[in-house]
């Protein structure tokens, strides 16, 4: 069964594995969204990625015909940056890549790297934090020092707990290994920012009406965010899901790619 693309007034879409991989698009994504557009849906680009600043990924999306004027992009890393202002934070130690230090800086949160501080902040003030991001180059060393301000008791915000995400040479590791490895060292109860948390949500709510859409190729963070905000969803096996074998029971659709459904 396909969904009926006239019934939705918003798609709320993944990036990586979905519609794009390593920014090219993938094959009917153009067309899909397009279609969508002209039947008057609006579109919501929501992406657990945080290497990238917003206006860079924006400009990716442009170049490779995906986003068009009036689309909303929604990131894990902006989540994450309202979500440390919400939480009074003011000051975070980071792991991350540009995405990251810029969605903070423009939530008015103060980003050093975490392997610069782990030494001056002997001590917890309320207002700080350790945050994360994929940061692909984040070497042993650094997750031992970012370690020692988790013991210290600072809390910890991530923008993801997935361990991989699809390039074109094929799953590479995601911010979720880091998480893990600073796991095997502290006790870590992370505050998650991206995809599917509330936190997310809370940063899609203003962008969506009427009855929703959401497609993606993670069961566990598209298909879930879907269920949690009582939309439908739209699985693509074209991204971190093209090798599982299951019957996807919380999916609403399922569907091997997108030329698929753009082709009705």
């Amino acid at each position: 069964m396909h969904p009926d693309l006239a019934s939705y007034d918003t798609v709320v879409s993944d990036l990586d594995g979905t519609l794009w991989i390593d920014d090219t698009p993938l094959p009917g994504a153009v067309g899909l969204l397009d279609s969508f557009r002209r039947r008057g849906a609006r579109i919501c680009l929501a992406t657990n990625a945080s290497v990238a600043t917003s206006a860079q990924l924006r400009a990716g999306l442009t170049r490779a015909g995906l986003a068009a004027p009036g689309d909303v992009l929604v990131t894990a890393a902006d989540a994450l940056g309202a979500q440390a202002r919400e939480l009074g934070i003011h000051e975070v130690a980071a792991i991350g890549e540009a995405g990251l230090f810029d969605a903070l800086a423009r939530h008015g949160v103060r980003a050093v790297p975490g392997d610069e501080v782990w030494r001056s902040w002997s001590s917890t003030p309320s207002g700080r934090a350790v945050a994360m991001g994929l940061a692909p180059d984040t070497d042993i060393r650094t997750l031992g020092r970012v370690a020692m301000l988790l013991e210290r008791g600072l809390p910890l915000l991530v923008t993801t707990t997935e361990v991989a995400y699809p390039t074109r040479e094929g799953l590479s590791g995601g911010t979720g290994m880091a998480l893990a490895a600073l796991a095997a060292r502290v006790a870590v109860d992370p505050i998650i920012c991206g995809k599917p948390s509330s936190p997310f949500l809370t940063a899609l709510r203003p962008h969506v009406a009427g009855r929703v859409l959401m497609i993606g190729d993670t069961v566990a963070a598209d298909v879930e965010l879907a269920a949690a905000a009582g939309w439908d969803s739209l699985l693509v096996l074209t991204g971190t899901s093209a090798d599982q074998h299951t019957d996807w029971p919380r999916a609403t659709f399922v569907t091997p790619d997108l030329l698929t459904i753009g082709a009705r």
